[in-house]
């Protein structure tokens, strides 16, 4: 498997060492070596500027059996998100149990009405690599998702509602190859005690890194959704 990631080798299924990534894994991603599907949600910070509720956002990755695996806390001032709650930029370190940086997520500004000037985006860096870009690349008839990796090829996309659902239906965004023939997995926004959960499912052999691509994934559509 090289570097750079091609269509065939995200589709197709892989076994043996081939399924194993070329690059350094973090010791706080290994188990999504093994995963096929892990739950993102958000919980509310509060402790500071009480007098409203710009707090920044905070997440969890759990693995299968819920245990929670990776913390993020978004990085960003109180007046962008105070202002621009759907629109603005930020920081996220994801941090593993021992407290260590695994992923580094940094949101751009930009609007999911006006996708076509300035869609939001996600990149996404572990240490000195960089994974790839996650994108708002439609909105009507349906939300799209691309997922992008190093050198910006398109490699998957999330196909999903342009709005959010009520909260006693889940919204189910299909997860397919950039060609959108087949689904390989999907993403479930579900209602979590008053904030959305995010479940996705994956093949187990799908690269790791863009298995990180859809955590982010579920940050940009929460973003989109606020």
């Amino acid at each position: 498997m090289s570097v750079g990631l091609g269509t065939q080798v995200i589709c197709e299924p892989r076994s043996g060492n081939d399924a194993l990534p070329d690059f350094d894994v973090p010791r706080g991603l290994q188990f999504l070596l093994r995963s096929t599907q892990i739950r993102v949600y958000r919980v509310p910070i509060e402790g500071e500027n009480k007098c409203c509720s710009a707090f920044p956002r905070k997440y969890y990755v759990t693995d299968s059996e819920g245990n929670p695996i990776l913390e993020g806390v978004e990085s960003s001032s109180w007046c962008s998100r105070l202002c621009a709650e759907r629109i603005h930029g930020f920081d996220i370190d994801f941090r593993d149990a021992d407290g260590v940086t695994v992923l580094l997520m940094e949101k751009t500004l930009g609007c999911p009405l006006f996708y076509c000037c300035k869609a939001p985006a996600i990149s996404v860096t572990s240490g000195q690599d960089f994974y790839g870009t996650v994108a708002q690349s439609a909105n009507l008839p349906k939300m799209r998702l691309s997922l992008m990796d190093a050198i910006d090829r398109p490699q998957l996309r999330l196909l999903g509602p342009c709005i959010r659902q009520s909260r006693y239906v889940d919204g189910i965004f299909k997860l397919k190859c950039h060609s959108e023939r087949g689904s390989l997995g999907r993403l479930t926004v579900q209602h979590f005690a008053g904030m959305d959960s995010y479940q996705i499912f994956f093949p187990i052999d799908l690269d790791l890194r863009m298995k990180c691509l859809l955590i982010a994934s579920a940050v940009l559509l929460d973003c989109i959704f606020a």
